[in-house]
């Protein structure tokens, strides 16, 4: 992570000791990789339980086992806290289950769709 190999040049001697060598001898050798399919939330969570010392080491994110980006915890949680946000917001307060506006939105875009549908009524 940038953070440590800024820190570890930063010192005394950090520079003449590090600059020839090999940038395994300070790189993190185990970083946190998911893949761009992966969910916020499990991403969030392993994430946040890391240890205390690198919790806010960059998220790599991969996609085809290619490299995509990286992500900070910051950006992570506030998209995580937003994403929470509006999905409670579209919820039954009482059950918890998808409000009226969820439900009139699928109705409208299964109404809309230009596939066959069997429609069914009871009589």
């Amino acid at each position: 992570m940038q953070h440590n190999l800024d820190y570890i040049l930063a010192t005394q001697y950090g520079n003449s000791v590090f600059l020839k060598r090999p940038v395994s001898l300070i790189m993190d050798s185990s970083p946190l990789i998911f893949d761009y399919y992966n969910t916020i939330s499990n991403v969030s969570k392993i994430a946040m339980s890391r240890d205390s010392k690198r919790i806010y080491d960059y998220v790599i994110v991969t996609k085809e086992n290619k490299y995509c980006g990286i992500v900070t915890i910051k950006n992570l949680l506030e998209y995580t806290v937003k994403f929470e946000k509006n999905n409670a917001k579209n919820l039954n307060p009482l059950t918890g289950l998808p409000g009226n506006k969820i439900i009139n939105t699928t109705l409208n875009n299964i109404l809309n769709c230009d596939s066959n549908f069997f429609w069914f009524t009871l009589i």
